[in-house]
């Protein structure tokens, strides 16, 4: 096996200045992203909202047209 290549002095301290960097862009990029993500999250909960209160009307309304047309719910007249 051979023996390892001593890196310089200059590499290394780049090496980790470099990630130091990185972190600190990803630390930075992270909290740009929450704010924007904050504004998408209430466009989507509205959305969803409409969207189950589009859907509980369609189904009241196909209830009330099962009730009405359904052999199960007729409304017999009373007898004499």
């Amino acid at each position: 096996m051979a023996t390892p290549v001593k890196v310089s002095p200059l590499i290394k301290t780049a090496r980790y200045a470099l990630l130091g960097l990185g972190i600190m862009y990803g630390y930075k990029h992270n909290e740009t992203l929450k704010v924007r993500r904050a504004k998408e999250r209430v466009i989507e909960i509205e959305a969803k909202d409409e969207y189950l209160r589009q859907k509980k009307e369609a189904d009241d309304k196909a209830r009330i047209e099962f009730e009405r047309d359904s052999i199960l719910f007729q409304k017999t007249p009373p007898k004499e």
